[in-house]
């Protein structure tokens, strides 16, 4: 995914940086697996321990507190990997400097 994601970067003038944190009134919220700050999309992998409960409410308080904060969340498993990468490109396809080679 990484991989794909930086592919996508490069191809429409943006950074992608891993390991990004992300607050909330000065408390870690969560650490972004992926980020561009300047779309404001995180990139999240959800694993297998993400089908827990008490795990999914708590993806779920973090979902909520990064579209309060203006932020697209792009959270993938490995089924949806590719529609999450699909959700990156139009967004940055609306908002790029650069047009696709």
């Amino acid at each position: 995914m990484r991989l794909l994601v930086t592919a996508l970067a490069k191809r429409y003038g943006y950074t992608v940086q891993e390991q990004v944190p992300f607050f909330v009134d000065g408390k870690l919220v969560t650490i972004f697996d992926l980020a561009f700050p300047e779309l404001r999309i995180a990139v999240m992998y959800d694993g297998a321990h993400h089908l827990d409960w008490k795990q999914r409410k708590k993806d779920s308080s973090i979902t909520i507190k990064m579209a309060a904060a203006g932020w697209t969340p792009a959270r993938c498993a490995t089924e949806t990997m590719f529609e999450c990468l699909e959700l990156i490109e139009g967004i940055m396809q609306k908002s790029s400097r650069v047009r696709p080679a």
